[in-house]
C-alpha cells in the first residue's frame, strides 16, 4: 500500500526505519525526514488518509473553523452510534483540546503563525456511510498565500493534497469593495504558486468555504431565503445519517443540475431530506448562484471550473455569532461539518455508491452497511 508521508503528502512505499533505544524503531519519511506517528501506520489500512489543506486570506475564518470543526467531531460520539475521534499524534492532541478550551472559555484560537504548517491528524472511526479514515488538515496561514512565491516556502504541501477547502470571507470581500476581484486575485495566486510547485489542480478537488455566514445573514434572508434556513436548520449531525452523494449529481454539469432542480421545483427544504448528501448538493449549486448573483464573482466560478477536477461550496459559521472585542460570544456553530463531509463524499465512486444503496436495501435491515 502506498502511503503519503502526513507532513509532505508524498508517496513512498515503505519509510525509512530508525532504530531507538529502548524505544519502538521510528519510521522517517525519506523526503523530509520527519518522525511519522506509529498510529499513523497502524491504522493505514483501516483508516486510510484523507488529508485537506486550507487556502485562504489572512483573517477569513480558517483557524476558527478548524477549531470549531475539532469541537464538533469531539461531540458527534453522543450522536452517531459509535463515532469516535483519536488523535494520532500529542501534537494534535494538545491542539485539540487547547482550541476546544480557549472556546469554551469564550477565546478566539491564535491566528497560525507563518510557519511551515504541521498538520492535525484525527482517527476518524463509525462514520455513517463512509467508513473509517484519518484526517489529516492543514490550517495555513492566509499570509502563505497572499504572493505565489510564499507558497513554496511555507504551504508546498499543498501540490500533493487532494483537496483545497477555499475559505472566502463575504462579509470581509464586501468591505473591500471589489469582492469579485479579491475572489479571482487570490485563486489566480493559488494557481500560480500550484504551477510553480509542477502541481496540476485538474487532480485536485476545490471546496469552496463561505465563512462568516452569520455577518451577512440578513442579505441571505432577502435574496437566498432557501440558504438562510440550510444555515440555522436544526442539530445537522442528526439529519446527515441517511445517504450519500447520488453518482449522478456529480456527472452533470452544475448549470445543468440547477436548472433541472427548477423545472422539478427541488427547492432547499431541510425539514425534508430523503438524502442529505443530495441535499448539500443542491446547497452547492445554491450557493454557486449566490456568488453569480451577489458577489458576481463570474471569473472566478469559471475558472475554478475550468482549473479543479470538481468545485463544491458550503456555507458555514464557525461561531454562531460575531465575536465582540476579540471574545466569542456565545459558540454555537453552524454548519460545520458540511465541508469535511463533502470531502469524504467526493472520494467515494459512483460504484461504492450504488453497493452501498443496494446492501442497505436489500441487505440488512436498520443501519446502511458501508462497503
Amino acid at each position: 500500500m502506498a502511503l503519503p508521508c502526513p507532513y509532505c503528502l508524498q508517496t513512498r512505499r515503505g519509510f525509512a526505519l530508525k532504530p531507538t533505544p529502548g524505544e519502538r524503531p521510528q519510521h522517517i519519511c525519506r523526503v523530509c525526514s520527519e518522525a511519522i506517528p506509529h498510529l499513523y501506520l497502524e491504522g493505514a489500512k483501516s483508516y486510510p488518509p484523507v488529508s485537506v489543506s486550507a487556502i485562504g486570506y489572512p483573517r477569513h475564518g480558517k483557524t476558527v473553523y478548524c477549531a470549531s470543526l475539532l469541537r464538533e467531531l469531539k461531540r458527534l460520539s453522543s450522536v452517531w452510534p459509535g463515532f469516535f475521534s483519536l488523535a494520532i499524534d500529542e501534537e494534535s492532541l494538545e491542539t485539540v483540546y487547547r482550541n476546544i478550551g480557549r472556546l469554551r472559555n469564550c477565546e478566539l484560537p491564535d491566528a497560525t503563525p507563518r510557519t511551515f504548517p504541521r498538520p492535525k491528524m484525527l482517527r476518524l472511526g463509525g462514520m455513517p456511510e463512509h467508513g473509517d479514515c484519518t484526517l489529516v488538515i492543514y490550517d495555513t496561514s492566509g499570509e502563505s498565500f497572499e504572493r505565489a512565491s510564499s507558497m513554496g516556502r511555507y504551504a508546498r504541501f499543498v501540490a500533493q493534497a487532494p483537496t483545497a477547502m477555499f475559505f472566502v470571507s463575504v462579509p470581509d470581500l464586501l468591505e473591500s469593495g471589489a469582492p469579485a476581484n479579491e475572489l479571482a486575485r487570490l485563486l489566480n495566486t493559488y494557481l500560480i504558486g500550484m504551477n510553480d510547485l509542477q502541481a496540476n489542480t485538474r487532480r485536485q478537488n476545490l471546496v469552496v468555504v463561505l465563512t462568516k455566514a452569520d455577518a451577512f445573514e440578513q442579505l441571505l434572508e432577502t435574496d437566498s431565503p432557501e440558504l438562510r434556513q440550510h444555515l440555522r436548520a436544526d442539530d445537522e449531525a442528526e439529519m446527515l445519517d441517511g445517504g450519500n452523494l447520488a453518482p449522478w449529481s456529480s456527472m452533470m454539469k452544475p448549470a445543468f443540475r440547477e436548472l433541472l432542480d427548477d423545472m422539478l421545483g427541488c427547492g432547499v427544504d431541510a425539514t425534508r431530506v430523503e438524502n442529505s448528501f443530495d441535499y448539500l448538493d443542491r446547497i452547492s449549486r445554491r450557493l454557486r448562484r449566490f456568488m453569480l448573483e451577489n458577489l458576481e464573482a463570474v471569473e472566478f466560478v469559471h475558472l475554478a471550473n475550468n482549473r479543479f477536477r470538481r468545485v463544491d461550496y458550503c456555507l458555514v459559521s464557525a461561531l454562531g455569532t460575531p465575536p465582540v472585542g476579540g471574545r466569542v460570544v456565545d459558540a454555537r456553530s453552524c454548519r460545520v461539518l458540511d465541508p469535511l463531509l463533502r470531502v469524504l463524499a467526493n472520494r467515494s465512486s459512483a460504484l461504492r455508491w450504488l453497493g452501498r444503496r443496494i446492501f442497505s436495501l436489500f441487505g440488512r435491515r436498520g443501519r446502511p452497511v458501508v462497503v
